[in-house]
């Protein structure tokens, strides 16, 4: 009996060791309520009109950078107007990366169905300070671009370096002038990459307006843990109960 309680004391610790080392990561993973001031840039930003069958979308292009010395999470807010500059009604997106360190650059991209003959728009950034770092999953390799003509090609593979399957993965390439001028985006959708697997990409852009860089990022909608990786967690988990275990014998119990 007396064994019995000691081998129940010990899983009871180990799970609230369990329990409050998740619920530790859950909220220090959450951002900041503390704002700062954290200074944010649209390095410049295009519109244009896009059919899609009858249906025509009034599409707007941007790219932001974080200037400031904290990780942030970025919303852009649009807000359009139509004749006599009446408002119409505004949009609220995430920009294409999740968190963006300092330095770093995102772009972002609205899709309003038009209805008006005549439309502008104003452009608005909020965002929150957090301590969480990038996934740093994916990966481009191989890359490659051409010149053909007025078109230029950028290809190559994303790598995903973990241990769990990448969903909704897009690639993404902003391209500027001689300038520095922002001019325009071109992306990619793949549906998913493997754990550990790698999927190829190839975008192009009309560079007739002329294009002197870019910017090539990649984002993940999502992430899915693989029987690996569940695997690996319960190994963790079982070695730590048992060296728990020894520890605990040692000392008497």
């Amino acid at each position: 009996m007396l064994m019995k309680r000691k081998t129940l004391s010990v899983i009871l610790i180990v799970v609230a060791i369990v329990v409050a080392t998740l619920v530790y990561y859950y909220y220090t993973s959450l951002p900041s309520t503390s704002i700062g001031e954290a200074s944010l840039q649209i390095l410049g930003h295009t519109s244009h009109v896009m059919s899609s069958g009858t249906v025509e979308f009034f599409v707007i292009e941007g790219v932001v950078k974080n200037n400031s010395t904290a990780n942030v999470r970025v919303n852009v807010t649009a807000t359009y107007y139509g004749a006599e500059n009446v408002t119409l009604d505004s949009q609220i997106n995430k920009v294409e990366l999740d968190v963006l360190k300092p330095g770093q650059k995102s772009p972002f991209v609205f899709y309003r169905v038009l209805h008006e003959l005549e439309i502008t728009y104003k452009l608005n950034l909020s965002y929150v300070q957090t301590s969480e770092q990038p996934a740093d999953v994916l990966e481009l390799v191989d890359l490659a671009n051409q010149t053909e003509g007025n078109d230029f090609t950028i290809s190559g593979r994303v790598v995903n370096k973990r241990i769990f399957d990448a969903r909704s993965v897009r690639v993404v390439c902003a391209y500027y002038d001689g300038n520095g001028t922002f001019v325009g985006l071109s992306r990619q959708l793949i549906t998913s990459i493997d754990a550990g697997g790698s999927a190829e990409f190839e975008l192009s852009m009309d560079v007739s307006g002329g294009i002197s860089s870019y910017d090539l990022m990649v984002s993940a909608g999502g992430y899915e843990y693989t029987s690996i990786a569940n695997y690996v967690l319960l190994s963790v988990l079982i070695l730590a109960f048992l060296g728990f275990v020894i520890f605990m014998k040692r000392r008497g119990w």
